[in-house]
């Protein structure tokens, strides 16, 4: 039996929540999203296109990919890790193919936040909040994103 996306990024959530392995979660999450992608490329058509493409799922695989960043932005000489790397690609990728998805512009604003872009995080909260000013978690991360460097007052605009 042949491997799905979906089997492996299973296998990333057991990898890691069961038996706190990173690498082997990281490892295949990679493996999930070549499949993913692989079965995005024989799409025949625009509609099949974006039926493959599934947002929700591209979303999830990031959303793992990000567990694995940590909560704060880290200072490395190194620079940012490869798995915030793709999280980073894919959130944009379906916020180009989903304007209106603000979870995944969130989501990305996280992913440039802890990438320590701390002015694209905030563009894209803002960005968020211009298309509709009631998404609670875009208030919040942009409350965070300033309370983090700094800008109490800022923060304080946001949660109110």
């Amino acid at each position: 039996m042949q491997k799905t996306a979906d089997h492996c990024f299973l296998e990333a959530l057991i990898e890691w929540r069961v038996k706190g392995n990173k690498m082997e979660s990281i490892r295949f999450l990679d493996q999930s999203l070549n499949l993913h992608i692989q079965q995005t490329k024989i799409a025949s058509n625009n509609i099949d296109f974006y039926i493959r493409l599934n947002a929700d799922f591209l979303m999830q695989l990031a959303l793992e990919y990000l567990v694995h960043c940590g909560v704060k932005p880290k200072v490395t000489s190194a620079g940012p890790p490869k798995h915030l790397v793709k999280a980073v690609k894919l959130l944009e990728n379906v916020c180009k193919q989903n304007s209106a998805l603000s979870e995944a512009q969130v989501l990305l604003a996280k992913a440039r936040w802890l990438n320590n872009d701390t002015p694209g995080a905030l563009r894209e909260i803002r960005d968020c909040l211009d298309k509709n000013s009631s998404v609670v978690e875009a208030h919040i991360m942009a409350a965070l994103i300033n309370s983090e460097a700094g800008n109490m007052k800022a923060a304080d605009n946001f949660l109110k």
